[in-house]
C-alpha cells in the first residue's frame, strides 16, 4: 500500500509538469508553422519593390547602340543601349509595362513590346531596328502661270522623276536623298529662262527654283 501510494504521490505532482510542456511544445509547433507559412506566402506574391530587371537587345547593334528605351507603365524610365545594343532597367517592381525604344533615321519593330514583371526578372525584350534616311523636296515655280501650267519638269542627278506644273505654274519633286540634282523644265513652243537649273540637297527642302516662260509664237 505504502509504494502504491508513493507511486500515486509522484503521478500527481508531475502530471500538471508534463501537461505545460507538452502545451508549450505544441505551441511552439504552431508558431513555427505559422511564421513558415508567411515566408513561403510573401515570397509567392514578390514584394511591390523587388529589385527585379527587364533587359533585351536592339539587332543589328549599328542600329540598336545609342537608341534610347524607355519603360512606362507603373513606373516610367529610360535607358540608353550600349555598344552592342543591348539594353536593361534595373529596380523593377512588379507590374505591366510597355518598352519603346527610338533613334533618328531608324524605325524599330516591334514599334512597343508589353511586359509583365510578376515576381521575377524579365529578358528577351528584343527589338529589330531598320535605317529610315530622312528625305527632302525641291520645289519651285514656273511664271507667268498663265503659260508655266502644264510644263514638264525633269529631274536628274541623285535621283531621276518627272512631274507636271500645277494650274499655278507650281512642282514640287519629294522623297529625295541629299546630292546634286538638275531641274530642267519643257513645254511645246516655249522658251525657259534658265533653260535649266543645278540644284544640291544637304539635309534640307530646296524652294524657290523657279522658272520664266515665254510662248514662241504667240504675238
Amino acid at each position: 500500500m505504502t509504494r502504491i501510494r508513493e507511486c500515486s504521490g509522484w503521478s500527481s505532482s508531475n502530471t500538471s509538469n508534463f501537461h505545460f510542456f507538452l502545451l508549450l511544445a505544441v505551441a511552439t509547433v504552431i508558431v513555427g508553422w505559422r511564421a513558415s507559412f508567411d515566408r513561403l506566402s510573401a515570397a509567392q506574391a514578390g514584394p511591390p519593390g523587388a529589385p527585379f530587371t527587364i533587359t533585351g537587345s536592339l539587332t543589328p547593334a549599328a542600329g540598336g547602340s545609342g537608341a534610347t528605351v524607355s519603360l512606362s507603365g507603373p513606373a516610367s524610365l529610360s535607358t540608353t543601349a550600349d555598344s552592342r545594343g543591348v539594353y536593361v532597367f534595373r529596380e523593377v517592381a512588379n507590374g505591366r509595362y510597355a518598352v519603346t525604344p527610338s533613334k533618328d533615321g531608324y524605325e524599330f519593330t516591334p514599334r512597343t513590346q508589353i511586359v509583365t514583371v510578376n515576381s521575377g526578372d524579365v529578358s528577351g525584350v528584343d527589338f529589330t531596328a531598320t535605317s529610315v534616311q530622312p528625305t527632302y523636296s525641291i520645289s519651285g515655280t514656273i511664271n507667268p502661270p498663265s503659260s508655266g501650267s502644264g510644263s514638264t519638269v525633269t529631274l536628274a542627278g541623285a535621283g531621276s522623276a518627272t512631274t507636271t506644273a500645277d494650274a499655278s505654274g507650281n512642282y514640287n519633286f519629294a522623297g529625295l536623298s541629299n546630292g546634286s540634282y538638275t531641274v530642267t523644265p519643257e513645254k511645246q513652243r516655249a522658251t525657259f529662262i534658265p533653260a535649266k537649273q543645278a540644284v544640291i540637297i544637304n539635309q534640307a527642302d530646296v524652294s524657290g527654283v523657279n522658272f520664266t516662260i515665254a510662248i514662241r509664237g504667240s504675238e
